[in-house]
């Protein structure tokens, strides 16, 4: 199964490089990197994937593939963010969907990660940690929330007045 992705993401990455080279160089380096190491992971995770007798070897294949995973969705983070900042909202709107849209990209991690053929014990670690992660957004979400509300029901004084 990843390796059916894998063997379909390096040919989308490949003809879009042949189709228009110009869009591809234009992305940031933080996004080029990200794309690099998102193919990276899924090699880490077909690797993971084939070997039956070597323990070891898929452990430590699994464990490179899920550090890859989470600086992926860190660089598609990043990359969402800064359009975020683009927008005419506030402040605290442009934090309150920034923390969702994290959370939320952490919560598809762990749920491909729940899918995944992973040993036992990474499974269990790997999800921890990422569901810790996106749990953080959402607390960040909802003292956010929670800010704009108070903001709403106690405007200051001189915006109270017309």
């Amino acid at each position: 199964m990843v390796a059916v992705v894998l063997g379909i993401s390096v040919l989308g990455v490949m003809l879009w490089g042949l189709i228009d080279k110009k869009s591809l160089r234009k992305l940031s380096i933080s996004t080029r990197i990200g794309i690099f190491t998102y193919l990276l992971a899924l090699v880490a995770f077909s690797i993971g994937e084939f070997l039956t007798g070597q323990n070891e070897i898929k452990e430590i294949s699994q464990i490179i593939g899920i550090v890859l995973a989470i600086y992926t969705v860190f660089v598609l983070f990043n990359r969402i963010s800064k359009q975020i900042d683009k927008t005419q909202m506030g402040n605290l709107g442009c934090k309150f969907w920034k923390a969702v849209i994290g959370a939320s990209l952490f919560s598809i991690l762990e749920t491909v990660l729940f899918e995944l053929f992973l040993t036992p014990d990474i499974r269990n670690y790997s999800l921890i940690i990422v569901a810790g992660i996106a749990g953080l957004f959402w607390i960040f979400a909802g003292a956010t929330v929670i800010v704009l509300l108070f903001k709403t029901l106690f405007p200051p004084k001189n915006e109270d007045e017309d």
